[in-house]
């Protein structure tokens, strides 16, 4: 006898309605209603984990395209009921905060960068890799070359460890409620090499925090209003011109007046690298 096929799942539309979920303000809420915009970006990989997966519809999407293992974490216990009811596979659901995972607050991206550098965590595992979706200007950011105004901070930090490229752009309309902007799906591919050598990554994070405080001043000027001025004297041994400004520079030379300020004992203050600014961690919404 021949197996019957699976009636339709019903759209993400109805389940919110008949479950009468609505979006939380405070959780920066925006559910995206049409689960194709992520099939392509599934990939082969073994495990997937989904942080913040709402009602489902990503979840729906990833094991459309063959997602072998999903465990998705989300916070908002209203939703749990229907995340479990809407996949016609199992997927692993676990209640609570993925920022429990670590002991201080750090933004979710500042966080995970950290991670993959020091190969922890979700990422001991080699070549695990990351796609996350955010406002279109802050993809914009995140990928922004060498020499982009639009480049900060996690821009560098996030391309030190990455390959960071925008695969999808997602129109507003898509979203339940409807954002004032759209999004982008950002995908950070691995480094096969840690770039930071003997460098540890608080000190690089915290540097490159340093020079970001002062984005359109010099370099030097910028060192300077952070009490770092002996590192100026450093400048031209590490290839970098004292009058740059720090979207000029790439991560290397990041990394080699990191690894000078070692070399002559030049205290570099711990990392604060998970207190980004809000428009280069906020999701969209």
């Amino acid at each position: 006898m021949a197996m019957q096929p699976m009636p339709p799942l019903p759209k993400i539309a109805d389940l919110l309605a008949a479950y009468g979920v609505r979006t939380k303000r405070q959780l920066s809420q925006n559910f995206i209603l049409q689960p194709s915009v992520t099939e392509p970006r599934a990939g082969g990989r073994i495990l997937h984990v989904e942080v913040g997966p709402g009602p489902g519809g990503l979840t729906r999407g990833l094991l459309n395209a063959g997602a072998r293992h999903v465990v998705a974490v989300e916070l908002d216990r209203t939703v749990l009921p229907l995340l479990e009811s809407s996949q016609q596979r199992p997927v692993g659901v676990i209640h609570g905060d993925i920022m429990q995972a670590d002991q201080q607050a750090f933004p979710l991206l500042a966080m995970w960068i950290g991670q993959a550098a020091r190969r922890e965590h979700l990422f001991s595992a080699p070549g695990t890799g990351m796609t996350l979706m955010f406002q279109q200007e802050v993809c914009e950011r995140l990928t922004a070359p060498v020499g982009s105004k639009r480049r900060g901070r996690l821009s560098v930090l996030s391309q030190a460890f990455f390959n960071v490229s925008q695969v999808a752009t997602i129109r507003k309309d898509l979203f339940w409620p409807v954002p004032k902007v759209d999004a982008g799906v950002l995908q950070f591919v691995p480094h096969d090499r840690s770039p930071l050598g003997s460098v540890p990554f608080a000190t690089l994070a915290a540097l490159v925090k340093s020079v970001f405080s002062h984005p359109n001043a010099m370099i030097r000027a910028s060192l300077r209003k952070q009490g770092l001025a002996p590192m100026t004297d450093l400048l031209a041994d590490c290839g970098i011109e004292p009058t740059d400004r720090p979207f000029m520079l790439g991560h290397d030379a990041f990394i080699r007046l990191a690894q000078a300020c070692i070399d002559h004992g030049i205290a570099v203050s711990k990392s604060d690298v998970g207190n980004a600014s809000p428009d280069a961690t906020k999701p969209s919404e």
